[in-house]
């Protein structure tokens, strides 16, 4: 458990209802406007740090009165029944109210807990965010306060990256970092469940979706960046399921048509035999009958469910290890049910929700099954329960009722969040950046990209740099130095296509293109199992290229350093036919080089040239980043060697 310092030990109510006053009011100023996001979006979660803070701490003493209370009450119990022992008949009734009293007391310290438990999960979601304002989002600060409230070292759980998604079929997964370590899906990733997890990889794909879907996508987006409240209650909720969570195995077991439940009328018609068990006890009680009736009814009622284990058993296996997720997608869809969404996107995804009935309803039942399923796992409750009340039975006709009621439902509403996931996911760069917008799809039979002040959201935006770019059906030959940015320029075009296409915020000032199929050659690797080179392995990335280019598809592609893997005649031969065989009316092709030759194919038309330069100041070499029109003219390997220590000084 994460432990939180003890400060603001002496905060009023009224202290915390006007942070709670102070959060809602920069929500609304954030929701009014665009500009300064990431500056809003701080002080609304430092707002909502120091609120829970508060609340956490509150709780904390709390608990610390409701130990001394239960303890003082079980002691004062055990003293009434002690007196009512010895005779003071009126202590047995003391005793009995201390008792009622002790398990309210308990009851109480374990919903004051568990509030904690949601407290430290929503700190933890608001660090989460916090970092990606910070940039300390890739290597999160292994820190926490101590009980002096100094802080140490922790080994915190990483953020998930995704890096399960990476396949040899997608190589933009590695060229634009889109999965694996310091990702954009790392940065991005809301989603706890195996489902979201999968949904949120196939969003961030190179093959554009449906204007119609885009822009949906981007509606639901935008509504979460301007409701900050909601999302936080969501996620403190979601995060509390396991990791990569998959109800699969509870939707099979629950919603399969084969795995209704089939009882024997007659098994299912016993659960009635303890009205009779209690009628024959009450009749014992007034001479109708022997004893020995009631007790027999008890023993067969035992033998009954213990035979019958086995059945039931396999019947409320998959509930019962279920039954703390089942309450926490109930929270979830009870929180989202209660909610009056303006957009019609998020209005359509929720609408499983509440037709025919409500799911936050139905799963509430279910989860209260569950819970009473799971108390059987208790042997000393299944002898007690089963002999008094056949437990298992009545909990098995409530959840065959259950079954057919809402089981039909359960893949559905699960669907849901997932889908909920997805758009708290593209969210996130909304919520963490201060220079943001929703770029403009538009159709065309010619491809266009027309974008002003880009950044990648992998770089902190102290450090990065903006550039424009206006590309149309042309190449483009990059040019320049080492270490200036020509490859964080392709991949900041890459990852703003790969972003607009799955219906997220760019880091952008302004953005308008065209669905394009992005194609990427950037970081190349050989495959010696395979035995293919790095040449070889490139030269299969551009015939991909090549033989898209031959549908007439609207295509972008990125390749940085073309054909580096060979010589230098070769390599020019290779980069101009594939320059040629790309430059067609549906294709937009931007390629880094060293080689200046390839700057001469300007004059073939259909292709231009821009670079990168560095410039030195008192014997340093400094790059600043920008992009210029035209061929590069300087060099900096020399400079680079020699700052190695490899080429001979001057």
């Amino acid at each position: 458990m994460r432990f939180y310092g003890e400060g603001n030990e002496s905060r009023t109510h009224a202290e915390t209802a006007a942070i709670r006053a102070a959060i809602q009011k920069r929500g609304e100023d954030v929701s009014r406007g665009k500009g300064h996001a990431a500056a809003s979006c701080r002080a609304f979660y430092e707002a909502a740090r120091e609120e829970a803070m508060a609340d956490f701490q509150r709780k904390k003493r709390e608990t610390h009165r409701l130990v001394l209370l239960r303890t003082v009450s079980f002691l004062a119990m055990l003293f009434a029944f002690a007196a009512g022992w010895d005779g003071t008949h009126a202590f047995l009734l003391v005793g009995i109210l201390l008792l009622v009293t002790f398990f309210a007391f308990v009851r109480r310290h374990r919903q004051t807990l568990e509030k904690m438990d949601y407290l430290e999960s929503r700190l933890d979601l608001i660090d989460w965010y916090l970092a990606r304002i910070d940039g300390h989002w890739i290597e999160p600060p292994k820190v926490k306060l101590d009980e002096n409230g100094q802080e140490e070292e922790v080994e915190l759980p990483p953020d998930d990256d995704g890096r399960d998604f990476l396949c040899e079929d997608l190589p933009q997964g590695v060229d634009l970092h889109l999965f694996g370590r310091a990702s954009l899906f790392q940065y991005m990733s809301a989603a706890m469940t195996k489902r979201g997890r999968e949904k949120l990889a196939a969003a961030l794909s190179p093959t554009p979706k449906d204007t119609a879907a885009i822009k949906a996508y981007q509606e639901a987006a935008e509504e979460l960046i301007e409701d900050k409240p909601l999302v936080l209650s969501l996620l403190e909720i979601s995060s509390r399921l396991p990791a990569k969570h998959d109800p699969a195995a509870l939707v099979s077991a629950v919603a399969g048509k084969t795995n209704k439940l089939r009882l024997p009328h007659w098994l299912l018609a016993l659960r009635f035999l303890p009205i009779l068990t209690f009628a024959s006890l009450l009749a014992a009680l007034f001479g109708a009958c022997s004893i020995r009736v009631p007790e027999l009814l008890f023993l067969l009622s035992l033998i009954i469910a213990s035979a019958s284990y086995p059945l039931t058993n396999a019947a409320f296996s998959p509930i019962a290890l279920a039954a703390q997720d089942l309450k926490l997608y109930e929270k979830l869809f009870t929180r989202i049910e209660a909610k009056k969404f303006s957009s019609t996107a998020l209005q359509n995804i929720a609408a499983p929700l509440l037709s025919p009935r409500s799911a936050a309803s139905g799963l509430k039942k279910l989860a209260q099954i569950a819970s009473l399923a799971s108390a059987r796992e208790n042997i000393f409750f299944f002898a007690l329960a089963n002999t008094l009340f056949l437990w298992d039975f009545h909990v098995l006709t409530a959840y065959g009722k259950w079954q057919k009621d809402s089981g039909s439902r359960l893949t559905d509403w699960l669907a849901v969040w997932s889908e909920f996931e997805l758009c708290l996911s593209l969210s996130v760069i909304g919520t963490t950046r201060e220079t943001w917008l929703f770029p403009t799809i538009k159709e065309g039979d010619t491809p266009f990209f027309e974008g002003k002040g880009l950044l990648t959201p992998l770089i902190g935006e102290a450090q990065a740099t903006a550039n424009d770019a206006s590309l149309s059906n042309k190449t483009t030959i990059i040019t320049g130095s080492n270490m200036s940015g020509k490859t964080t320029y392709l991949r900041t075009i890459g990852i703003s296509a790969i972003l607009a296409y799955a219906g997220a915020p760019v880091c952008a000032k302004e953005l308008t293109l065209s669905p394009m199929r992005i194609f990427t050659s950037i970081q190349v690797n050989d495959d010696l199992s395979r035995g293919i080179s790095t040449f070889y392995a490139e030269i299969l990335r551009i015939k991909q290229m090549v033989e898209h280019a031959k549908k007439r598809d609207p295509m972008l592609s990125l390749i940085d350093e073309i054909f580096k893997g060979t010589n230098s005649a070769d390599r020019i031969y290779g980069a101009e036919e594939t320059v040629r065989r790309l430059a067609k009316p549906w294709c937009i092709t931007l390629v880094t080089t060293h080689d200046f030759e390839l700057c001469d194919l300007e004059a073939e038309g259909g292709v231009e040239n821009c670079h990168f330069e560095e410039h030195y100041k008192d014997g340093k070499i400094l790059f600043d980043y920008k992009r210029k029109e035209g061929r590069c003219h300087t060099t900096n390997a020399k400079y680079l060697l020699k700052m190695a220590g490899i080429a001979p000084e001057d």
